[in-house]
């Protein structure tokens, strides 16, 4: 009597032939015939399929399948492989200890040069925590307590670099934006706490003590100046001289104010941007306010490179090192040939704008990097001037710090 075949009395069936043959059906060595399974099945492997999942089901694991036989070889490699991981550890335990090269105090190499990086002071700027949610805060008492903390930070650093590499020259780059000014975007007037005058007079003269201070400590101070977009009389459209700026006369003040001063040197430029040898390498100095910014205000510095190339192309000389300001997010990028694009933060950290519009609040930092004129730059690290925000709630639960009780 013919049987009469089901999905299940079919899977039944492979179960029970596996059982009796310690192996899985195939095509042509099955319970039923090659019709039977592909007109209950679709493919030969769903029906095989159910049937390892039955037998699994009801039997457990086939202990004659195909992943069992293999076992021993499997066993023999790993035993291999622990033998060889032995001898080998026997090996490198007979190695001699590594005995580290140190680096040698005041070691004889050629002197190394540290540079500060100064730029997006903003003296004068009056940024209010209750405007900004209470995410910053910045006047002119801060611009102070700030200038006291990086003229203490630099020689901190300077005394710490010393135990390693012999520093003999300090070079300050002084890349605009050290006033705020007063009409370089609509209602600035109400986020100064100084007038354009007085932000010079006071700017100029603390700078010259920081300044002369690190001259006192260094056999060489070289400053590049360079002016930014809120040294401007007004708007770019207004048709003024570029060197109608009031942060150029700030610095033609403090040259006359340091030139008795013998090792120290400002070197003011007459335009946007200069282009200085350094050994081995090429910097190019700018603000920045003339760069592609959207990118690089997120930290893309892919357009800070393309312009990088475009300035090399036009002066027909290797451009390798890139410093700016102006987008007030510290950063660094290495460049194609050993070179590197340099950011530097601001001294104000987040302000109505950035938080507001940018949707950006970074913490106050200035950048300062150790420079050897044949190796490059070779340590790099973040000056911090304020502290991280962390938002606590009031009384009312409210974070923010800008509401009328």
């Amino acid at each position: 009597m013919a049987i009469r075949w089901t999905k299940s009395t079919l899977v039944k069936a492979g179960v029970q032939w596996a059982q009796e043959h310690h192996a899985w059906p195939t095509w042509t060595d099955n319970p039923a015939s090659d019709a039977t399974v592909r007109r209950l099945f679709k493919t030969f492997d769903d029906y095989e399929y159910a049937v390892r999942k039955s037998y699994s089901d009801t039997c457990g694991v086939a202990d004659w399948d195909v992943m069992v036989k293999t076992a021993p070889k499997t066993r023999a490699l790993v035993d291999h492989m622990t033998t060889v991981i032995r001898d080998s550890l026997d090996t490198v335990a007979a190695l001699p200890p590594h005995k580290p090269r140190l680096p040698k105090h005041k070691s004889k190499e050629p002197p190394s040069e540290l540079h500060v990086v100064i730029s997006d002071v903003h003296v004068g700027e009056k940024t209010e925590i209750t405007i900004t949610a209470g995410l910053s805060e910045y006047n002119y008492p801060i611009f102070e307590q700030r200038a006291d903390l990086i003229e203490a930070k630099l020689f901190f650093f300077r005394d710490m670099y010393e135990h390693a590499f012999p520093i003999r020259k300090l070079v300050i780059h002084f890349l605009g934006d050290i006033v705020t000014g007063e009409k370089i975007f609509a209602g600035q007037q109400l986020e100064i706490d100084k007038t354009v005058s007085q932000q010079i007079i006071a700017a100029h003269d603390r700078f010259a003590r920081m300044f002369a201070s690190w001259a006192a400590a260094f056999e060489e101070v070289e400053v590049f100046c360079i002016p930014g977009n809120h040294g401007r009389v007004g708007k770019k459209t207004d048709g003024f001289h570029y060197l109608t700026n009031f942060e150029h006369m700030m610095y033609c003040f403090m040259q006359v104010k340091l030139a008795a001063i013998k090792n120290l040197t400002m070197r003011i430029a007459t335009g946007p941007s200069m282009i200085v040898e350094r050994g081995e390498f090429n910097f190019l100095l700018c603000h920045g306010d003339g760069l592609p910014g959207a990118a690089a205000s997120r930290g893309n510095y892919q357009g800070l490179e393309k312009r990088l190339r475009a300035f090399s192309a036009m002066a027909n000389v290797p451009l390798h090192i890139m410093i700016c300001g102006h987008f007030h997010r510290s950063g660094s990028v290495s460049t194609a040939g050993g070179g590197r694009i340099i950011v530097n933060g601001s001294w104000p950290g987040a302000s109505l704008f950035s938080v507001e519009t940018v949707g950006d609040g970074q913490v106050p930092c200035q950048k300062l990097f150790l420079f050897h004129p044949d190796k490059g730059i070779h340590s790099e690290t973040d000056l911090i001037l304020g502290d991280r925000v962390t938002l606590t709630p009031d009384e009312a639960g409210i974070l923010s710090r800008n509401w009328v009780r």
